[in-house]
């Protein structure tokens, strides 16, 4: 319906600008209210199955279950986990600084249990990660 309504609104537009009418009828319309649905939603069983897919016996599914902790604890969009480094991690404050939309940065709050498996795997920041692994070579 909204869509109905801007196609006649750019019409009478047209048609005033072309001079073949006065005014514009559409003038007074008006649109109707879009409702937005909320995202959908994991349950408890589901988020656990989903953070326990990685195989954490090779260096990727280890990496893999890092970034699905974090994306869990924190809500970061995919886009801002992939930009993040080791050293945006701050597990003594627990925050993860990230840029966001925009360029903007982020200061957002982090789990504990997201914090600590990251450290556990990749170390303390400013450490060397697992250099001989290509997988996880990016972290530092």
């Amino acid at each position: 319906m909204a869509r109905h309504l801007v196609t006649l609104r750019n019409f009478f537009r047209f048609a005033q600008i072309q001079d073949l009418i006065s005014e514009d009828p559409s003038m007074n319309l008006e649109s109707p209210k879009i409702r937005r649905n909320l995202p959908g939603y994991l349950r408890l069983e589901e988020v656990d199955r989903v953070l326990s897919q990685p195989d954490v016996k090779v260096p990727i599914g280890l990496r893999d279950r890092a970034m699905l902790e974090v994306l869990y604890s924190t809500g970061l969009r995919v886009s801002e986990l992939i930009g993040l480094r080791i050293t945006d991690l701050d597990a003594k404050v627990g925050c993860v600084r990230c840029i966001g939309k925009g360029d903007k940065e982020r200061i957002v709050p982090a789990g504990k249990k997201a914090l600590a498996i990251v450290e556990s795997i990749f170390g303390r920041p400013g450490r060397s990660c697992w250099a001989e692994s290509p997988a996880i070579r990016r972290c530092s």
